[in-house]
């Protein structure tokens, strides 16, 4: 496997194990770093990152932690969004009912050929008419 695309979902799930999919989320990343696959986010994952976390919390120290450690990931790599993207996004909110920032992720796991990892149902129901995604969960057994 070359890369993924990993939603802030699994991120922000692994980084409080009283998160739903905290275990599950942790192993992935974990397995991620270990098998040394890059990983390829839109630039996007960190302003959810943070607010996922900050508005729930009000926690700013927790808050700009999770920016840090998504930032220095290993082997990550966070894409801009260009126009055209942004046109290509917009078509798959569209042609996958999707929310704008959902359609984001989709747009760069399709563009740069990734398998999308999320925590997200409605992300992993509707974009695997794009790309192929997977939960943690599954992704983890597949590198077991």
């Amino acid at each position: 496997m070359s890369s993924v695309t990993i939603n802030a979902s699994v991120f922000i799930a692994a980084l409080h194990p009283s998160e739903p999919g905290y275990t599950e989320s942790w192993q992935c990343l974990q397995l991620i770093q270990q098998n040394t696959i890059e990983v390829i986010c839109p630039t996007l994952v960190l302003p959810e990152c943070a607010a996922a976390i900050i508005r729930p919390t009000q926690n700013r120290q927790l808050a700009l932690n999770a920016i840090q450690m998504v930032s220095n990931f290993p082997l990550i790599n966070l894409i801009s969004l260009t126009p055209d993207l942004a046109n290509r996004a917009a078509e798959i909110a569209i042609e996958c009912r999707l929310r704008g920032a959902d359609a984001i992720y989709v747009t760069v796991s399709e563009f740069y050929s990734t398998q999308l990892i999320s925590l997200d149902k409605e992300m992993l129901e509707r974009g695997k008419q794009i790309v192929t995604t997977i939960t943690p969960d599954e992704f983890g057994k597949i590198l077991s």
